[in-house]
C-alpha cells in the first residue's frame, strides 16, 4: 500500500509538530530520564526535590531508564554527594575573602569617619555568627543526618523507577553500538561528540555514553511503538538545538533519526524546560517558579564544580560557560557602579547649585565615587579603556582634595571634574548597553 509522498511525512522529525502531535506525545509517550536528572535530586533543597518528584510521579507508569543511565548513576552518585562538601568549602573561602576585603576598605577609612569603627565591630559580629554554620556541616551529627537524607533520596528514586528500566548487559553485547558511537565522536555527529575526550574505553574504543543511551531509547520506542520525551540537564549542543544561544528543542538530526528508525516522534527537555511546559499543559496545580529558579541555579553550580574540580574534559566543556557568566557579571557590576557614580555626581552638582557647601556630604559622595571606581577596576576583565583611565584621574583629584581639605580648590575645579566624569560615564553606559 503506497502513501502520498510529502515533505512532512518524509521529514516529520525535522518539521514543526502539529498541536495534535504535540498533545499525543505528552499524553501517551515513554518518559526517559537522563543520569543528571537523577543525580541532581541529591543537590536540590528538600522542597524543590519534592516538587520535581511530585511532577514526575504524575507520569509514574510511563517513566523508563536505560541501563547506561543506571551505570552512570552508580558511577557518579558518591561524587555528586561529596560535591556538597566542596560547595561548603568554596563558599567559606569566598565569604572569608569578602570579609578581608571589607576590613581592608574599612582600615582605609578608619581615620576619616567614626562610623568605620562601628561598622567594623558590626561586621566582626556577623562573621562570628557565620562561622558556626560552616562548622555545623562538618561535625559528625550533621554528617549522619546528611547520610540519612541521601538514603531517603535514593529510595525515592527507586520508588519512582520501580522495575521500569533496561535489562543489564555487558559492553561486549553492544560492541557495534560502541563502534558507531566512536565514529560519531570522530565525525562530530550527535549525540555525544562533545564528550569525546572521556577516558572510558572498551577494546580501545571510546565509550560514547550519550549514543548508547540514544540507541536504547530508539529500541524501547520500537518495542513499545510509542513516542518519547527525553529529559536531560546535559545542555550541550550535541543534544539540543540552539538559536542565538537559547535552547529551542532537541537537536534536529536526532529527532529525524529517531523518526526514521521508529516511525514515532520525540521531544527533548531540560528539567526546567519540562516543568515549564508541564505548567502550561496542566495549569491546575503548577510547580512553583522558585523550583525552576533553583533548578537553574543548581545547573550553574554544577558547571562551576565541573570547571574547577571535574575532569580535564569537563573543564574544557564548561569553561566557556563560566567565562560567559563572568563576563555577564562584569557587565552588570560595571553598569551598577557607573549608575552609582552618576548618582553621586548629580548630588555633587546639586550641592554646587545650592551654593551651600556641606563638607561632610561632599566627602561622602566623593568617597563613594572612589569606591565604585576601584570596583570597576576589578570587573574590567577585558583591557582598560582610555575613558576608564580618565575616571581614575578625576577621582584621584577628588581624593587629593579630600585628603587636604582644600575646599577652595574644590570650588575652582569641581565643574571641570564633574563635566569630565559625566561625559565619560554617559559614553561608558552606551558601550555597556551594547556590551
Amino acid at each position: 500500500m503506497s502513501t502520498t509522498k510529502s515533505m512532512r511525512n518524509l521529514y516529520k522529525g525535522l518539521s514543526l509538530y502539529t498541536k495534535e502531535e504535540y498533545d499525543k506525545i505528552w499524553d501517551d509517550s515513554i518518559i526517559v530520564l537522563d543520569t543528571n536528572i537523577l543525580l541532581n535530586l541529591f543537590r536540590y533543597s528538600d522542597d524543590t526535590r519534592k516538587d520535581i518528584l511530585n511532577c514526575l510521579k504524575k507520569f509514574k507508569n510511563r517513566i523508563w531508564i536505560p541501563y547506561q543511565v543506571i551505570k552512570e548513576y552508580y558511577k557518579n552518585r558518591d561524587k555528586t554527594i561529596d560535591d556538597s562538601n566542596i560547595v561548603i568549602d568554596e563558599l567559606k573561602k569566598i565569604i572569608d575573602k569578602k570579609y578581608s576585603e571589607i576590613y581592608e576598605e574599612l582600615a582605609k577609612q578608619i581615620e576619616r569617619t567614626q562610623a568605620a569603627e562601628e561598622i567594623k565591630k558590626a561586621i566582626e559580629k556577623s562573621q562570628e555568627n557565620v562561622s558556626p554554620i560552616f562548622q555545623k556541616f562538618k561535625n559528625g551529627k550533621e554528617q549522619e543526618q546528611i547520610s540519612e537524607r541521601n538514603l531517603t533520596i535514593e529510595n525515592e528514586i527507586f520508588e519512582l523507577i520501580k522495575d521500569s528500566f533496561e535489562d543489564e548487559y555487558e559492553y561486549k553485547d553492544i560492541e557495534n553500538i560502541i563502534i558507531e558511537g566512536e565514529k560519531r565522536i570522530d565525525n562530530n555527529i550527535p549525540p555525544g561528540y562533545m564528550d569525546g575526550n572521556k577516558n572510558e574505553q572498551y577494546n580501545k574504543h571510546i565509550i560514547n555514553g550519550d549514543y548508547i543511551i540514544f540507541s536504547s531509547i530508539i529500541e524501547k520506542a520500537k518495542k513499545e511503538k510509542k513516542c518519547v520525551i527525553f529529559i536531560t540537564d546535559d545542555k550541550k549542543e550535541d543534544w539540543f538545538q540552539k538559536v542565538n544561544g537559547k535552547i529551542i528543542g532537541g537537536r534536529n538530526e536526532l529527532l529525524q533519526e529517531f523518526y526514521k528508525e521508529t516511525g514515532k516522534l520525540m521531544l527533548m527537555y531540560t528539567a526546567e524546560g519540562f516543568i515549564n511546559k508541564y505548567n502550561i499543559k496542566y495549569p491546575q496545580k503548577p510547580i512553583p517558579a522558585e523550583t525552576v529558579k533553583e533548578i537553574e541555579k543548581v545547573n550553574t553550580d554544577v558547571k562551576w564544580l565541573n570547571t574547577f574540580f571535574g575532569s580535564d574534559n569537563e573543564k574544557r566543556l564548561y569553561g566557556k560557560y563560566i567565562y560567559e557568566y563572568n563576563n555577564e557579571l562584569s557587565i552588570n557590576e560595571k553598569r551598577k557602579c557607573l549608575l552609582e557614580i552618576y548618582q553621586n555626581i548629580q548630588e555633587l552638582i546639586n550641592i554646587w547649585k545650592r551654593h551651600s557647601f556641606d563638607s561632610e556630604l561632599v566627602l561622602r559622595n566623593a568617597n563613594e565615587i572612589l569606591v565604585n571606581v576601584y570596583k570597576i577596576d576589578k570587573y574590567y576583565i577585558i583591557g582598560c579603556s582610555k575613558n576608564f583611565a580618565k575616571i581614575r584621574s578625576c577621582s584621584l583629584r577628588l581624593s587629593q582634595i579630600m585628603n587636604t581639605n582644600n575646599f577652595a580648590y574644590f570650588y575652582e575645579i569641581i565643574d571641570e571634574i564633574l563635566d569630565e566624569l559625566n561625559h565619560i560615564i554617559n559614553k561608558n553606559n552606551q558601550e555597556i548597553a551594547y556590551g
